[in-house]
Parts: C-alpha cells; structure tokens; sequence
C-alpha cells in the first residue's frame, strides 16, 4: 500500500477520534467506557499507520535498479530493426516489393486512419474530460426565523413553560370622592413550549469519499443546512397558520384585490403591535408577491409602475416582504400571505445541531454513515400579533 493509501486511513481515524471528542465535549462530559475503548483501538490504528507510513516513505525515496530488458526471439519490430540497419530480408520477405528495379518493404496498416480525437481509437480516449470540482446546488430557502426576528426562548430540559399576559383590558375607571378603589388583576395563562427531534441520515462509500474530486463534504454541508432551513420554515409558518389569527378572507379565491393587505396589516388586532418595525414582516410565496404587485393603478397600487422589465424593492405597506415556498400558492382556501410582529411567536432550540460521523455500523459493505439532528418547536405567544390572509373557499 503507498503512502497516499496510509495518509488517507490515518486521516479517516483521526477524523473518528475528533467525532469522539466532540461528542463528549458538547454534552460536557468525559467519555464513556464504550467510547474510551474506541479511543484507545482508534490511537493503536494510528500509532500502528504512523509506523507503516515510515516504512513506505523509506522505500518510495529508495534509488529504483534500472529495468533489465531481456530479447527473446523474433517479433516485427526485431525483423524491421534488422532489414533496416544490414539489409536482412529473412524476417520480412513477406512484406517485399520491387518498383523500377529497387527492393523495398511495404508495411500495411493495420489502421488506416490519421490520428484525432473525435475518434475514440484514434486518440480521442488519450484526451481527458475536465471535470469541475464543485457539485452546483441548487438555490433553496434561506432559514426564516432569524431574519424575523422570532423570539428565543431559552430554557433547559425537553419542555418549557413561557408565561403570558391573557388579560384583555386593564383600563382604570372613575370612582368619586372617598369611594373605595377598584381592584384589578391581570390575567396570566401559559404555553408550553417542548422540543421535537428531526433526523435523517446519509450513507456514503468509502470509495467514494476517498476517490471524488467535486468537494463532495463541503456540498453536503451545505445540502443539510439548506435541508434545515426549509424545515424550520415549514414549522414556523404552520404554527402561525395553526394559532395565528386570521386578519382577512379575500373576496376572490384566485385573486388578490386592491384593499386586502390594508386590512390585513391594519386591522384592529395587529395593529397595537406595529411600532417594533424590526420584527414587522411579510411572509409570502414570490409569485403571490408578483400577483400583488401587479395589481394595476395608476400608479401601480403597491408596487411602483415597472420601469426597464420589472418591479423594483421588496416591500408592501412599508414593511419588508420575505419569501417562502412553504407559504401556500394562491388557490381556494389557501393561507397564502402572513404578516405580523414575528417578536411574539417563541422558538426553542435544542444544544445545537448535532451530526454524527458513523464508521462501524454499515463497515461490512464498506460504507460510513452520517447521522444527523436536530431539535426545536415554534409556539405563537400572542395570537393578535401575528396572522394571515386566507383565500375566499
């Protein structure tokens, strides 16, 4: 086995004892008997490749004794060698040809053809094909909830209770001269807020991580962050469709018509919860967005009038829109544009996400896997500050 072999094990061990380590160091904690075992064995493969390592690297830089090339009996290119250098004809007689008088060898092509590349056999197998080596993503979400500006709820253990103000009024009222005082109270209530563990997995060969050159780790990275970024928006929006309030119905099932986001936006739930402008927000899909903005004014109603091919800025009413495929499309029924202070809707979220480099259950056929997770939940704390606008059935 040559060095580069040797450097790719040990790197592969190295990188199992840092998964380890890790492991342990985020849950605060030494390692456990089971994984001190894997520790030692996985120190004893390295000390045991280092040694290996030193042996090859003697015998790679040792001088290499020249080739000793040994002549065994006639072949084309002795018989040629011979005609051509003294004139024996005895390998060749085959191949003679006399014009005017003069004796020569005629050599036939075995492949009449020139030398190309748009012909596999005829050199265009010698020519490589380039390979970039990065995996081109494809664009997906981005993850929501920071850019929100949702509330962190932080706290230890799987569930969490978040005390809120259920108290409708509150105002004070008039008492005359020497009257007793009205006693008030607010009215409190709680939501539990309790973690939910999302998982998946990968399995990838060892072939296959040792061998590609398109950043195959780095793509993944990415992939599994896009991965969680649509799922943390898919529950974000679901838990204000859930127990949010519903600001509007449009008159159409298909359409957006003009008026509809003022009384989405400026309703008299929302609007006690407007002045936080960095948590103000829109949620939609983009071609709800496009719809919206075309609806037609003079100027446009909420758009400015298109200038050059398209509608420049992306905001309504003032407040900034965000966009989400997991908002639904304009259809029938469907919850398709959400607004509110998204300050007041809680998200939990586990120690961190947590990725797991897995050598030993899939080793019989050669394979490692990645596990992965991560845990959280979203809970609307005051259902008048967030909402939607929901399509007439």
């Amino acid at each position: 086995m040559n060095t580069r072999d040797l450097l790719a094990q040990r790197s592969t061990a190295l990188e199992e004892a840092r998964l380890l380590n890790d492991l342990a160091e985020n849950e605060d904690r030494d390692l456990t008997d089971d994984e001190q075992t894997q520790w030692d064995d996985i120190q004893q493969k390295i000390a045991g490749l280092d040694k290996r390592l030193e042996r090859a690297k003697k015998l790679e830089a040792a001088p290499q004794a020249p080739a000793v090339i040994k002549r065994r009996g006639d072949n084309f290119n002795a018989a040629l060698g011979a005609y051509l250098r003294e004139g024996d004809t005895g390998g060749v007689k085959d191949m003679l040809v006399r014009e005017g008088g003069s004796t020569g060898v005629e050599i036939r092509a075995s492949n009449n053809t020139d030398m190309n590349i748009g012909t596999a056999a005829d050199g265009g197998d010698l020519v490589p094909t380039g390979f970039y080596n990065q995996i081109i993503a494809r664009r997906s979400e981005i993850s929501l909830p920071e850019r929100l500006g949702v509330r962190r709820i932080p706290g230890v253990g799987t569930t969490v209770d978040v005390p809120v103000d259920n108290e409708a009024d509150g105002e004070f009222i008039t008492k005359a001269e020497a009257a007793a005082f009205d006693q008030d109270a607010p009215a409190v209530t709680k939501i539990s807020m309790t973690l939910v563990k999302y998982t998946k997995y990968i399995t990838i060969s060892d072939e296959l991580l040792q061998d590609n050159d398109a950043n195959l780790l780095a793509f993944l990275s990415e992939w599994v962050a896009r991965g969680q970024a649509k799922t943390m928006n898919d529950l974000l929006l679901t838990e204000v469709a859930t127990d949010g309030t519903a600001f509007k119905t449009t008159a159409s099932a298909t359409a957006v018509a003009a008026g509809e986001l003022e009384a989405t936006a400026l309703n008299d739930n929302v609007g006690d919860y407007l002045d936080d402008g960095g948590s103000v927000n829109w949620v939609m899909r983009p071609s709800t967005y496009s719809a919206i903005a075309a609806i037609q004014g003079n100027p446009f109603v909420y758009g400015p009038t298109p200038v050059g091919g398209g509608v420049r800025g992306r905001e309504l009413l003032g407040y900034p829109v965000h966009f989400s495929n997991k908002a639904a499309a304009i259809a029938s029924t469907a919850k398709t544009v959400y607004f509110g202070n998204w300050n007041f809707v809680g998200w939990r979220e586990g120690p961190g996400f947590t990725l797991l480099r897995d050598p030993y259950s899939a080793a019989s056929t050669g394979q490692i896997k990645l596990w992965m997770y991560f845990r959280t939940d979203f809970e609307v704390l005051q259902a008048a500050a967030i909402g939607y606008m929901k399509q007439k059935t």
